[in-house]
Parts: C-alpha cells; sequence; structure tokens
C-alpha cells in the first residue's frame, strides 16, 4: 500500500476476487437448492471450520477471513431470491469494500 492508500486499481482485483466467489456460491446454491441466505451461511460454517480445524498460514487465514465476512454480510442481507435481490445485495457489498478500502489511508 502506498502512503497515499489504495488506489482503484490496487483494489480492483479484491472486487474480481469477491464477484467471482460470489458466482461460485450462486451456482452451488442453485444446484444445492437454497437461498442466497442459505447458501452463504453454509460456506460462512464451513470456512470457520476450516480456520479451526486447519493449520493455515496468515495469508491464507486472512483470505479466508476476508471470504468469511462478506459471505456473513451477505448472510445478513437476509437475501432470499437469486433471481431478483441477490446480485444486488453482491454489488452493493462490493462497492461498500471499494470504498473503504479506497479511504483506507495508514
Amino acid at each position: 500500500m502506498p502512503p497515499s492508500g489504495f488506489s482503484v486499481t490496487e483494489v480492483r482485483p479484491m472486487e474480481q476476487f469477491l464477484l467471482a466467489c460470489a458466482e461460485a456460491l450462486e451456482r452451488e446454491g442453485r444446484e444445492r437448492n437454497l437461498t442466497p441466505r442459505d447458501a452463504a451461511a453454509s460456506e460462512v460454517k464451513s470456512i470457520s471450520q476450516a480456520i479451526d480445524q486447519t493449520t493455515f498460514g496468515k495469508m491464507e487465514t486472512s483470505i479466508l477471513a476476508l471470504l468469511r465476512e462478506f459471505y456473513s454480510q451477505l448472510v445478513s442481507a437476509n437475501v432470499e431470491s437469486w433471481e431478483t435481490d441477490y446480485r444486488r445485495a453482491v454489488d452493493n457489498l462490493i462497492q461498500s469494500y471499494r470504498n473503504r478500502l479506497l479511504s483506507l489511508h495508514i
């Protein structure tokens, strides 16, 4: 991170990563006939168990923690429909993460 904070160019890969994970969650959730909320809750549980039961390095744990938080916030959004609400919730959440990272200055 440069002293001036993160740029859009630096934040974009995080956005793409989260979007790809959200798309994978949708595919898996639809295959398992789960609502978006239930699919995300299942992922939160799986990631939490993996972190608790496996010895990962700091980088791996940090990435999993980011993804767990992302899915936790999708659970909190209480999205019940893949067709109408899911993509909007994902886009809003990614935009929030983007804004928060762009405002981060250390």
